[in-house]
């Protein structure tokens, strides 16, 4: 079993040829506190939109020249509510900061163009369920279990700056990943083309349509703080730097 998530429950799996996958289970509570309910129906968003970015005959991020990738989508049980997905290693960029053989400004760099690729590529991507019946797909265009997180969790914002807070559930822009962070993205140093450092993206159950500003501004929090208290490496300015 994976240490470091607080809702789920997830295990690395090996196979018989040495191959590794990893599974991911959704319960109605968070697997670190039993008493917090949490919508099973999170990993059908986390599904569906690792279902459209890993499908090569669409406008996918697969088909990119690029060291930076989502996890790909191998299988998904709805019912048992367990995905199973492409294993990205076991080290995140946040843990891997401090290495001094990684380069991190590239990887900044890299991440920068990965997530401005997203925005652009998803601006009229639905992310309304195939099991919705017709009338409520229309309705339904998003994932309402991350926004009412989002809701909850900007509660004070919404209530203080009610003009800007009820954005988070309004702004309807393009696919924001929901919680886009060092944290969510593994490296494998020298796994990709010519040596490069592979990244990648995972954790994409907060899933939403929004503004691109969350997902840039989430991740640019978190550079922020790696680079004044873990080194200063310059990750922030690197992402910032190509994004803008």
């Amino acid at each position: 079993m994976l240490s470091g998530g607080l809702a789920n429950y997830v295990y690395r799996v090996t196979d018989p040829d040495g191959s590794t996958t990893v599974y991911k289970h959704a319960a109605p509570y968070a697997h670190s506190n039993h008493n917090f309910a949490l919508n099973v129906r999170r990993l059908d968003y986390e599904a569906h939109i690792l279902k459209l970015l890993s499908t090569k005959t669409s406008p996918s991020l697969l088909s990119q020249q690029s060291t930076v990738q989502s996890a790909r989508l191998v299988s998904y049980d709805v019912t048992q509510k367990l995905l199973c997905i492409s294993d990205g290693g076991t080290r995140t960029l946040k843990a891997a900061y401090n290495d001094a053989h990684l380069d991190i400004s590239k990887i900044g760099r890299e991440l920068a163009q990965w997530v401005a690729m997203v925005q652009q590529d998803s601006k009229n991507v639905s992310l309304a369920l195939s099991s919705q019946d017709a009338a409520s797909r229309g309705s339904q265009n998003n994932n309402p279990v991350a926004l009412h997180l989002y809701r909850h969790s900007h509660d004070n914002l919404h209530m203080a700056l009610s003009e800007f807070g009820s954005l988070i559930v309004s702004d309807d822009e393009c696919i924001c990943h929901g919680d886009f962070w060092p944290g969510n993205v593994l490296i494998q140093p020298g796994s990709g083309k010519g040596g490069d450092v592979q990244s990648t993206v995972v954790d994409w159950e907060l899933v939403r349509r929004g503004t691109s500003a969350t997902d840039v501004g989430q991740f640019a929090a978190e550079a922020s703080l790696r680079d004044r208290f873990k080194g200063g490496r310059g990750l922030l300015a690197a992402f910032l730097g190509c994004y803008v």
